[in-house]
């Protein structure tokens, strides 16, 4: 496989499982003190305090499980990099996860009338989680598109 080829993969499984630690911060699990000690690195700052804690536990999920990843030629630190630290992008291909997250995250938000109506520090353990998933298909076309629309729909 070639460089270019490799790298490619490598975005596209870390785009896939960037917001993978939203699941494992859910069920409550504990994270390890290396995960701990990556908050002031990968976790932004809003308000004085860090936000998007999820990265933490996505970097505990690579932590845990990258020696289950398939040994095969992608680089599995690469991968487990670009995910970590898709909310503090420090070169381009970060801020290419960076960017699809904001996008995908456009279509998980609800409205702002549900959003103040869950209460506590914990809130964000209520809202539901949406896939993507339930936004595709493979063969009708919505009013809107063309059958170009289609084909980038199945090329994805």
């Amino acid at each position: 496989m070639k460089k270019e080829q490799k790298e490619i993969y490598c975005i596209i499984i870390a785009g896939l499982l960037h917001d993978i630690g939203k699941f494992m911060q859910r069920a409550g699990v504990q994270l390890s003190e290396q995960s701990r000690r990556m908050e002031e690195i990968i976790c932004p700052v809003y308000k004085g305090r860090y936000s998007h804690q999820h990265v933490l536990w996505t970097n505990e999920f690579f932590e845990s499980y990258l020696k289950s990843f398939p040994d095969n030629e992608l680089d599995r630190s690469y991968i487990a990099n670009l995910s970590s630290y898709h909310h503090r992008p420090d070169d381009f291909l970060k801020a290419i996860i960076s960017e699809a997250d904001k996008l995908s995250s456009g279509m998980e938000r609800h409205s702002k009338d549900y959003v103040d109506e869950i209460k506590g520090s914990d809130k964000f353990k209520k809202e539901r989680l949406l896939s993507i998933f339930g936004a595709v298909s493979y063969t009708h076309l919505r009013a809107h598109e063309t059958s170009l629309h289609l084909v980038c729909r199945l090329l994805l």
